[in-house]
């Protein structure tokens, strides 16, 4: 009788010690959300609405053009997962610790009030991140624990939930980086059917055209016919070039000043 007491005290007191180290298991690290750049577009280098005429400004307002269809795209057509991201900046998550994971839940407004719930798993160097709006996975990503790279996986809509937008990023230490979004609706989409058009955005070091973007178009009604936008320009200056063979008819680059007026490239 009392080996079976001692022993009944023994398996006690093993589950005694497996509960409290299994309640007693560290936080993981609570993680940074990406900055607001991973997930929302420079596009203000190209918003000024001095510039009139068309004819001495040519090669700077085409370039401006093509970066505005992609700006009302994001801004206007993703204008919920967007603004519910710049929010979740101003919070402050929470550990859950039945499913080892970091929580932001808040609510915001923006047509309407929204709730939205953004988690953050760690599996070894990736963080896993899922925002849910209104119920609605709306985007989900991968992202480096060090912040060098990621991407964001962004559905259309809770009344059409399928992938529209692929945002992969980098950050580099040089403090160089890059934003790429890339259409990834499937082709039978009537809103948005170019399936594998891209717009990429980044900045250069030590270089006299410092910031850039590449532009990747189809033709509406023959997707098979392609286009590619490059354009470079200086950050301070804004001087800059835009190359792009089906609008000027050749594969030269196409200039202007600090002024923003055409010039002859060097």
């Amino acid at each position: 009788m009392k080996n079976l007491k001692n022993l009944l005290t023994i398996v006690i007191l093993f589950f005694t010690i497996v509960l409290l180290n299994s309640g007693c298991k560290k936080k993981d690290p609570q993680p940074d959300l990406p900055p607001q750049s991973t997930f929302l577009m420079n596009f203000n280098d190209y918003d000024d609405t001095t510039i009139q005429s068309k004819t001495t400004h040519a090669n700077w307002i085409y370039s401006a053009a093509n970066v505005g269809i992609w700006n009302i795209v994001i801004t206007v057509g993703l204008a919920i997962p967007v603004t519910s991201y710049a929010y979740a900046l101003n919070q402050e998550p929470s550990w859950d610790r039945h499913n080892r994971m970091w929580t932001w839940s808040y609510n915001f407004t923006f047509w309407g009030v929204h709730s939205a719930n953004l988690t953050a798993e760690l599996e070894g160097d990736t963080l896993l991140w899922n925002m849910k709006i209104d119920d609605f996975l709306w985007y989900y990503g991968h992202s480096n624990t060090n912040g060098s790279g990621g991407y964001w996986m962004l559905n259309e809509s809770k009344t059409h939930p399928t992938q529209l937008l692929r945002i992969d990023w980098t950050i580099n230490s040089s403090g160089t980086s890059s934003v790429k979004y890339t259409n990834v609706a499937p082709s039978s989409s009537s809103a948005y059917k170019n399936n594998g058009e891209y717009i990429t955005y980044g900045t250069v070091a030590n270089t006299e055209f410092d910031r850039f973007y590449n532009i990747f178009l189809k033709n509406d009604t023959n997707t098979s016919i392609t286009n590619l936008t490059e354009i470079q320009w200086n950050f301070a200056d804004k001087h800059g070039r835009v190359k792009d063979q089906n609008h000027f008819g050749d594969t030269n680059w196409h200039c202007w000043n600090n002024v923003l007026e055409d010039i002859t490239c060097p």
